[in-house]
C-alpha cells in the first residue's frame, strides 16, 4: 500500500506525545506499506523540533532514500504553497490513481 505521511513527529523529546513517531517506525518495518513521501508540518510539535526528529528516526532506520520536507510552521502559513505540499502534489501527480 502506497501512503504519504503528514505528521508532526515529538518522539524522543521530553514530555513529548510518541504517537507519530512510533507510527513511522511501525510502518518502516512493515512490508506491507510503502512510503511515497513524509512531510511535517506543526501540531503537538512544532515543525522545527519534529522536522529533525524525523530525519534522524530515517537515518536510524535506514531510510534515507525517502522524501521528505519541511511543511507548515503555524496557522499563518496553512493554505501556502511550501516544500511538504510541493511534495505531496508531485507525488500525487505520479500515481494519481493507484
Amino acid at each position: 500500500m502506497r501512503v504519504l505521511l503528514d505528521t508532526d513527529p515529538g518522539l524522543g523529546r521530553k514530555l513529548a506525545d510518541v504517537d507519530d513517531g512510533l507510527t513511522l517506525f511501525l510502518m518502516l518495518n512493515n512490508s506491507r506499506f510503502e512510503i511515497e513521501g513524509i512531510t511535517t508540518v506543526f501540531g503537538n510539535t512544532p515543525v522545527r523540533v519534529g522536522y529533525p526528529l524525523m530525519k534522524k528516526y530515517l537515518k536510524m532506520a535506514g531510510r534515507t532514500d525517502i522524501p521528505n520536507k519541511m511543511g507548515a510552521a503555524g496557522k499563518h502559513d496553512l493554505g501556502k504553497l511550501n516544500d511538504a505540499s510541493k511534495l505531496l502534489i508531485e507525488k500525487v501527480k505520479e500515481h494519481p490513481m493507484n
